[in-house]
């Protein structure tokens, strides 16, 4: 889970560098749909009564890369991010309960609490510094809360999904291909021109694309190992990660704040483990 997380944080750092947003959000997308569809004959179809999971978690998947490229594009990653990180574990924990009767142990419970209140720090603290200041700051909002709702509801479709299938790979690459397939008639839609689009940014996509595809079979394989509100609530580490990444890479600074709320998080980490 954590080479998981730490993956998630470096392909949505790339997307968040890129010129365009939606353009760098659809080309990590659709390489990773291609990488997949590769894999396809190598692999089962997933059963008949996982297939409606798998086209929900389709649906939620593709609304969460959307919003997200869109809050990129009118706020700051320090923002967006963490706030979209925070939020999905606790409503997935809820959801967990009322669909599968899963509820953690008090210390599982403490350490979600703490990891979510860690994450909602650093995007308190982005805002407070001014990077999410400005009209555009309740638009980010609205948008990073959104996406973490269809994060939730695709983390447990796909929990579900995962569960009744033969193998993680096997719903994995068979979700993958169609998120790619709506991209591609989203930027038709638009008159984007997708080979053009693609050449421009091959390097980018095609190591964005088997990040997102390494981090999407972990935490698959995850689901099937563990409870789905401790690792939705330990993939939240990947804000951890996207901490360094905007450090070393993005030059960001890293203030007393956010060493704290990285702490916080660390705290909650033993206590999931506790748990």
């Amino acid at each position: 889970m954590l080479a998981s997380a730490l993956l998630h944080a470096a392909w949505n750092a790339g997307v968040k560098v890129s010129p365009d947003r939606m353009a760098g959000m659809a080309a990590v997308s659709i390489a990773a749909s291609g990488i997949c569809a590769l894999g396809l004959p190598f692999v089962a179809l997933p059963p008949p009564p996982a297939w409606p999971w798998l086209l929900l978690g389709v649906g939620a998947s593709f609304g969460t890369q959307f919003v997200l490229a869109r809050a990129y594009e009118t706020g700051e990653l320090g923002v967006a991010y963490p706030l979209t990180r925070g939020l999905a574990p606790v409503i997935t924990t809820l959801a967990a309960f009322a669909l599968f009767g899963e509820w953690p142990a008090p210390a599982g419970l403490m350490g979600i609490a703490a990891i979510a209140l860690g994450v909602s720090a650093l995007a308190a603290e982005a805002w407070r510094a001014g990077r999410g200041a400005g009209a555009g700051a309740f638009h980010t909002i609205g948008l990073a809360s959104l996406a973490a709702l269809l994060a939730a509801i695709y983390t447990v479709a796909n929990a579900r999904g995962v569960r009744l299938s033969s193998s993680a790979l096997s719903f994995a690459f068979w979700s993958s291909v169609p998120n790619g397939l709506i991209w591609i008639a989203i930027l038709h839609r638009r008159g984007v021109p997708l080979r053009a689009m693609l050449t421009d940014r091959r390097a980018r996509a095609l190591g964005g694309g088997l990040v997102a595809t390494v981090s999407f079979v972990l935490i698959l394989w995850a689901t099937t190992q563990a409870p789905v509100a401790l690792v939705s609530a330990l993939r939240e580490t990947a804000v951890l990660f996207g901490l360094v990444l905007a450090t070393v890479w993005l030059k960001e600074r890293l203030t007393p704040a956010r060493i704290a709320a990285g702490l916080l998080i660390l705290a909650g980490l033993f206590l999931l483990k506790a748990g």
